[in-house]
């Protein structure tokens, strides 16, 4: 009996030790995967991550009973409204519940130019009876919705399935999957599913790991964490890439309108961010989450400069003196500082404008009209603006109640480095504006720019190839005159009532700072602060920024080139209430346009659908509590920048 016991319990630890090596054995997701490969979301251990997550403020706010209806509601629309290529490869996020016993990853790929494919690998070894169950239902999947197996590969290891061709196609989409040495593998690519098979048994040289962007970005991130700890999700993002295979895998419904963004960033130098990748932690202590990216742009080969053409605008120094200014409020949402010289970066913007607006010399016309046009304010916005600029940017936010989709408020300060000069350029850019009206506010001139329909004139630039039409210049008749280097352009206007771009901004040149603000209230907030900063303390006064920026500190802020502090409680408030009522297709916030131009259908002055329905969600006084400050610093390196980003408990 005893022998039978001993012997049991050995074949136990054998098997045990055997699935325990074939984990340890088993390749990461970066070895097989090939090196087009555009983005990639890696989890080293799924039950680890639960575990950890459970732990944090943000893992007891998704557990509190108050959020169970739009927990289980968000699954159900989740399942509803999957990701397209998932579905068509048979699968479900459910499906990979408590399947992996290692790693599981997903990856976008780019295997040629217009082309795009997603690949999930997941490591299950010990765990093949259920992952064989999971490709059965795959299989049974693909079936219902009209797919069919067309052939088996690779000595019968791959399965491939056709689905069926929908309207306009020439050639039915294939899925692929297979289980093999305890991976488990399913993409809509078949050729890189051969090649991921052999890459489990035989070396692969064209691997992601072999990528320098990747191979920098992992190492430098493994670097600054602490020894021993793996973090609970590692990313890499090939931007340009990703962008462009994602525009094949998930094509809008509807062809986008003017110049294409990533074509113009592309022909101006941006692709020397050839990636970014980082590492992301939770934990119940200190940092609630804890992230870590480099974005890798090493200097450019050759150029004359850091980089080439308007990538040049890129440079943002490090220094020690980036703490809150006394100007700033106490009670704002946000705050973010960084070291940025627009006196250096104003040549690289006219190339840039012209590329992303698609309309060649416009930013040239803009500044030479400002200048020279005889009805306008004549002003050299280079020299008698940039010139006397400073070489620090911050911005503030807040929100206003009761909260409705323009709550959100925003205000811009760049750094003087000679105010009385900035504020006489200002005044004579505004002055004679009939839209602008002046005002006093705490003892400085405020430009209001107000709501009310206004005659804006519509300047259309005659060029090769047809017009190109804008209106941010007045001109009554035909003039001619030199935009530089000898051109010469004729220009006609024509007078069309519309709507004032930036309505109820507002514009100031204060305490040694150029302030632009999306909303004159908040601009009046901060100058009446300002003039009583000594009596009721600044931001940097306050116990969560004092928190913040103790804990940048500890983890190795010193010569810095930006700092950025929210109060999530305050950040994400709009955007909750707005969630809350699905109304966040009409926010006119930043993330809101952002959101919009990034899942809209294409069609320009169009709104968005909602994607997500939060009617389920909570009052925001049961999440807010936790909720708690966040701090990210950025630093500026030989070969990019490396960022370091926190929440701390409530």
């Amino acid at each position: 009996m005893a022998l039978r016991f001993y012997s049991s319990a050995l074949i136990v630890a054998v098997l045990s030790a055997t699935i325990a090596q074939q984990a340890l054995a088993a390749k990461s997701s970066d070895q097989l995967l090939p090196a087009t490969t555009k983005g990639l979301l890696s989890v080293p251990d799924v039950d680890l991550l639960q575990k950890e997550f459970d732990t944090t403020q943000f893992g007891q706010l998704l557990k509190d009973p108050l959020m169970e209806p739009f927990v289980a509601d968000f699954k159900r629309q989740l399942q509803e409204n999957g990701n397209r290529r998932m579905e068509k490869m048979g699968l479900t996020l459910s499906d990979l519940d408590k399947l992996p016993t290692g790693e599981v990853a997903m990856a976008v790929i780019q295997p040629a130019a217009n082309q795009g494919a997603v690949v999930l690998i997941a490591n299950v070894a010990g765990n093949e009876e259920a992952a064989k169950k999971v490709l059965d239902k795959v299989s049974a999947n693909l079936k219902k919705t009209g797919g069919r197996q067309v052939r088996r590969v690779a000595g019968d290891v791959i399965s491939v399935f056709e689905l069926p061709k929908k309207a306009g196609e020439t050639t039915a989409e294939q899925t692929a999957s297979f289980l093999s040495g305890g991976m488990l593998v399913i993409s809509d690519n078949v050729v890189e599913v051969e090649k991921i098979l052999k890459a489990i048994t035989a070396n692969r040289a064209d691997n992601l790991a072999s990528v320098p962007a990747y191979k920098e970005s992992m190492a430098r991130c493994q670097k600054a964490t602490e020894a021993g700890k793996v973090p609970h999700v590692r990313w890499f993002l090939e931007p340009f890439g990703y962008i462009e295979a994602m525009r094949v895998i998930d094509p809008p419904t509807h062809k986008r309108e003017g110049p294409d963004l990533v074509k113009a960033l592309r022909k101006q130098g941006f692709t020397a961010i050839q990636g970014l990748g980082g590492f992301v932690t939770f934990s119940a202590n200190t940092h609630q989450t804890l992230h870590r990216t480099m974005i890798y742009a090493p200097p450019v080969p050759k150029a004359k400069e850091r980089y080439l053409l308007a990538a040049n605008v890129l440079e943002f120094p490090n220094s020690k003196s980036l703490q809150a200014e006394a100007w700033v409020p106490p009670d704002v949402a946000t705050y973010s500082t960084v070291n940025w010289n627009a006196k250096r970066a104003f040549p690289y913007l006219g190339p840039l404008v012209d590329e992303v607006t698609g309309q060649p010399y416009l930013f040239e016309d803009i500044i030479d009209s400002t200048k020279n046009d005889p009805n306008g304010p004549q002003l050299d916005i280079e020299k008698e603006l940039v010139a006397n600029l400073g070489s620090r940017v911050t911005i503030v936010t807040d929100f206003v109640d009761p909260i409705t989709p323009k709550s959100d408020r925003s205000l811009y300060a760049i750094e003087t480095a000679n105010e009385k000069a900035v504020a006489a350029a200002v005044e004579k850019g505004m002055k004679h504006d009939k839209g602008v009206k002046r005002r006093d506010v705490e003892g400085f001139t405020v430009w209001e720019v107000t709501s009310q329909e206004v005659e804006v004139m519509e300047l259309t630039i005659e060029v090769d190839g047809g017009e190109v039409q804008h209106a941010d210049l007045e001109i009554e008749e035909e003039v001619l005159f030199q935009p530089g280097k000898g051109k010469t352009r004729k220009k006609r206007a024509s007078r069309r009532p519309g709507q004032r771009a930036m309505a109820n901004s507002a514009i100031c040149v204060a305490h040694g700072q150029l302030f632009v603000a999306s909303n004159i209230d908040m601009l009046e907030k901060v100058l009446k602060h300002a003039n009583a900063a000594v009596a009721k303390g600044s931001l940097d006064a306050t116990p969560e920024y004092t928190a913040v920026q103790k804990e940048m500190t500890a983890l190795g802020a010193t010569d810095v080139a930006a700092r950025m502090f929210s109060r999530t409680e305050k950040e994400f408030r709009v955007t909750y209430e707005l969630l809350k009522t699905n109304e966040m297709p009409k926010s006119q916030s930043l993330l809101g346009n952002l959101l919009n131009s990034a899942l809209g259908d294409g069609k320009p002055g169009t709104i968005r659908k909602a994607k997500l329905d939060g009617r389920q969600l909570p009052a925001f006084d049961a999440v807010s509590k936790y909720l708690g400050p966040a701090g990210t610093f950025i630093v500026s390196e030989d070969n990019g920048w490396f960022v370091t980003g926190f929440v701390l408990k409530k």
